[in-house]
């Protein structure tokens, strides 16, 4: 008999549940020997794996006969808990006592330009494998630098204190020896343009 979309798509929500609600009493038959001292009969945990491993694998296989719209919002929700789960970790690492952050290596800006800098940081540079974009991050620093505006004396300073600011991974290794040695005049000048551009829209609001 072959089966409806719709049948395919109750399915993959049936086994969802049942591995949520499977997973959940894996938990709790986990604990209640700790807990209460009450020995559990291994035919019941073995019931219960048995029911997690198959839904699982009902998920599994149903997900690739699943709908466009179910496929889509299975990956939506993927990704939004992804990205929770992400956002929190930089918060966390954002939070910071006064007497421990590290010093802001930017020179001659006022609050309002040190904190477009900032911005620039966290929404433009992407994160590739981890870490900051090696190749976009000392572009934009190489741009404060020639324009008077960043201290690069003390690179591992200014690494440590982008990551402070950003909640990111720096690599830098490869930054410090891209920093000197890869340097491209036409993408130091458009990051240079960007920051000035943003600058200039502080000074006319």
């Amino acid at each position: 008999m072959k089966l409806t979309q719709k049948q395919i798509d109750k399915i993959k929500h049936g086994s969802e549940v049942g591995l949520g609600i499977s997973f959940v009493l894996l938990v709790v038959l986990g604990l209640i020997p700790e807990i209460w001292g009450i020995h559990i009969p291994k035919f019941v945990m073995s019931i219960v794996l048995t029911c997690f491993f198959l839904s699982f694998a009902v998920l599994v296989a149903s997900s690739f006969w699943a709908s466009d719209e179910e496929k889509e919002e299975f990956k939506r929700a993927v990704k939004d808990a992804m990205q929770e789960a992400r956002e929190e970790e930089i918060q966390k690492k954002r939070i910071i006592p006064s007497d421990e952050r590290i010093k802001s290596p930017l020179k001659g800006l006022t609050p309002q330009q040190e904190q477009v800098i900032i911005d620039l940081l966290r929404k433009k540079i992407l994160v590739v494998n981890g870490h900051l974009k090696t190749s976009e991050l000392k572009h934009l620093l190489k741009a404060l630098s020639l324009d008077g505006n960043l201290d690069d004396h003390d690179l591992d300073k200014v690494i440590a204190w982008v990551e402070q600011e950003t909640g990111e991974i720096v690599d830098g290794r490869n930054l410090k020896y891209d920093y000197e040695t890869k340097i491209s005049d036409k993408e130091v000048t458009k990051w240079g343009d960007m920051i000035r551009e943003r600058f200039e829209l502080i000074e006319i609001y």
